[in-house]
Parts: C-alpha cells; structure tokens; sequence
C-alpha cells in the first residue's frame, strides 16, 4: 500500500521492503517525537506502509531508549529536539540497549554540527524533515548503509567538513604511528642491554664454582629466559596500537 496524504509529508512511492529482502516478516518501527502532531503523522504513515509495523510512539529520549530495550524494534525514528536529553541520549543509549536496533534522525534541524552529533551518537541515517515521506521511508527499509538526506548545500559543507576531519585523524595516526615506533625501539635496546648484562653474569657465574650458587643460577637462568621472551615478543610484535611489527 502507497502511503498517501499523510500530514506533512508528499506522496511516499515506497511501497514496503526494498528489493532482495528475504524475509516476510514486517519492519517493526518505534517512533521518538516530542510533537504530538507529527508523532501521530508519523505513526500514520507507518501503519499505512507495506511491509511496516508500528512498534511503538514516545515522546522523549528516556522513552525512547526504554521502549526500544523492551519492545526491540528493527527502526528508530527519533528526533533531535526532544525532553530528557534530545535525540543524541536517545541514539546513544539505545544503542547501548538494543543494539540491533537501527537510529534514524528525522529532524528539522539541517545544520553540519547537529547532523555530525547524531551519526556520532550512533544514528546511522538522517533525514530532514519536510522532505517527501518516501525519502524517509527508504530509510526505514534499507537494509545496507545508512543515508543522510540533506539540501544539497549542507550536504556538500558535512562532506567537506568530514574531509577535513579524517585528514586530521590520518595526522594524529602518524604521529602516533611515528611515537610507537620510537618507544618499541627504545624498549628493544633497553631490554636487550639488560639481557646481555644477564648473559655476561649467567656465563661467570656458571665458570666460577668456586662461589656458584645453584639457587643463584638457577635465579638468573629464569631471568635470562624471560628476557629473551620479551624480546622475542618484542621483535614480533604486530599487536601495537596501529599493528607496528619491530625488526629483529
């Protein structure tokens, strides 16, 4: 069935799951909106869609994230401007809740700064209100990656803003990668210092009978056998932060 006529929303051409779905079973939808009108348009819209089931409909993010741990939706429309700490708490601790549960933001709010603290929350789709309601019901049911419906303008400056910040982010791993580098090495000649010191007092004493130990040596034998496994370890390692392998 085509969703049609629905208050503030144009005429939805989507008609149910998008193409390949494999399961008949219908898309359970919890809907997180503080404005009763538009909770109850988008309800609307939901229970006149193919292949929808309207889970639920709250008002604020504490519902939300308690509605989603207990009723498990596949989707949550949720809005950015709600009571009990907006649509960001509600993403965030549903996430935390019900993690199979997918985030939508759909928001009259178009701006970069609101939709970058959504998809940080944990919003994988945002879509701004008043556009035609199959744009947020293609949202709804695709099943792949998520989507941000934008004006085109605000689109192009969140691309370019995100541009920047993963150039910064390929900065800051340099760096990192550049620091890890120099501490493994400086680890690596310092526990291979101590590991001669512990070969050069193993082969003396083991020379010496006249002061050997048996509980000395065998003290410093275990020493020297840990030390070489620190080093062993050091020198395969590739388990670092950014998986730096030190040569032997």
């Amino acid at each position: 069935m085509v969703a049609r006529g629905v208050a503030g929303f144009g005429t939805a051409s989507g008609t149910g799951r998008e193409d390949g779905a494999t399961s008949d079973a219908p898309i359970r939808v919890l809907i997180a909106e503080d404005d009763t009108a538009v909770r109850s348009a988008l309800a609307e819209l939901v229970e006149m869609t193919q292949g929808l089931q309207l889970a639920g409909a709250v008002g604020d993010a504490k519902a939300a994230a308690d509605a989603a741990a207990s009723l498990r939706p596949d989707v949550a429309v949720v809005d950015v401007r709600m009571p009990d700490g907006g649509g960001a708490r509600a993403a965030r601790e549903i996430g935390a809740r019900a993690p199979f549960t997918r985030v939508i933001c759909f928001s009259a709010y178009a701006d970069r700064s609101t939709v970058l603290e959504m998809l940080r929350a944990g919003a994988t789709s945002y879509v701004v209100k008043g556009v035609d309601a199959s744009a947020l019901l293609d949202a709804i049911q695709g099943d792949g990656p998520g989507r941000v419906q934008l004006p085109p303008g605000e689109l192009d400056e969140l691309i370019a803003d995100l541009a920047t910040m993963v150039r910064a982010l390929e900065a800051d791993m340099e760096a990192v990668t550049a620091r890890t580098e120099h501490v493994l090495g400086e680890t690596r000649q310092r526990v291979g210092e101590v590991l001669g010191v512990l070969d050069a007092a193993l082969e003396a004493t083991e020379r010496n009978g006249a002061v050997r130990a048996d509980a000395a040596l065998a003290e410093l034998r275990e020493a020297a056998a840990m030390t070489r496994a620190v080093m062993g370890s050091l020198n395969r390692s590739t388990d670092s932060p950014l998986g730096t392998e030190v040569a032997g």
